[in-house]
């Protein structure tokens, strides 16, 4: 959500007068500690003028939706740029798998939230 609100050019503080809530609580839900209710992703997707499941999307973690999300990052680079963006991640993948296979999955995988990507 973070991504469609900055598209927007609005701050956290914007968005909470609009909707009618708190600042943190739109940090909050920006940052998934909390689960907006049907009707406030209702007043999200309004806002920022795109769909609820755009917005289901990027909190999603099904592959075809992280997918996309990295396509959208992708879609401003110029192609040699592009290109090497998407052969380090294609290496990170490919160490991230041969260090799964070399030993047990580590705590850090298991128990936190990766990282957002902005």
């Amino acid at each position: 959500m973070v991504n469609q609100r900055l598209a927007q050019g609005l701050t956290q503080q914007q968005v909470a007068e609009v909707i009618g809530i708190q600042p943190e609580s739109v940090s909050r839900i920006e940052n998934g500690l909390i689960a907006p209710t049907l009707l406030r992703l209702r007043q999200f997707a309004r806002l920022y003028d795109c769909s609820v499941a755009a917005l289901l999307g990027e909190a999603s973690d099904q592959t075809s939706d992280l997918a996309a999300r990295l396509a959208r990052e992708l879609v401003d680079l110029a192609d040699v740029d592009r290109q090497f963006v998407v052969n380090q991640m294609m290496a990170l993948a490919r160490h991230l798998r041969s260090e799964s296979r070399a030993r047990p999955l580590r705590a850090s995988h298991s128990s936190t939230r990766p990282p957002k990507i902005r």
